[in-house]
């Protein structure tokens, strides 16, 4: 699956306006949907924080461990780095969620897209293959 497919398939299930941003992500954001990002960004960036943290259970899991490494309990001889990415990814995710107004940052809407849509990206790349083995599969519609 190319990245592309992949931010897709990630937030296939993700309500409006995330879904939008998903697109931008995958398909190219343009001057145009700048309008858009403004006034629904801060929105956008809370739906993707609580998104993350729900994505185990609709997984299926009963656990972040068991939607990351396909197994609960982390044994000390388990590889770790993608439980630390999905924290990571949590993180940046929580930071993003706390902007409130993107005219009060230093650069606006630009700065805003320059930090979400590749977190977006990253999510996605992470979180399909983890969807895929648990049996969320790609819309073919």
């Amino acid at each position: 699956m190319r990245d592309k497919e992949k931010i897709r398939h990630a937030f296939g299930l993700a309500p409006e306006p995330l879904t939008t941003f998903a697109g931008f992500a995958a398909d190219g954001l343009h001057d145009a949907n700048f309008g858009f990002v403004t006034e629904n960004g801060p929105v956008a960036a809370r739906q993707l924080l609580r998104y993350l943290t729900d994505l185990p259970a609709a997984a299926g899991c009963p656990s972040t461990e068991h939607f990351v490494l396909g197994h609960a309990g982390v044994a000390d001889h388990v590889d770790k780095l993608p439980l630390k990415t999905w924290e990571e990814l949590l993180a940046r995710a929580f930071d993003t969620a706390k902007i409130e107004d993107l005219q009060g940052m230093a650069n606006g809407t630009r700065e805003f897209v320059d930090r979400f849509i590749p977190l977006i990206e990253d999510v996605g790349k992470f979180a399909s293959p983890c969807l895929l083995a648990w049996g969320v599969l790609p819309d073919k519609t």
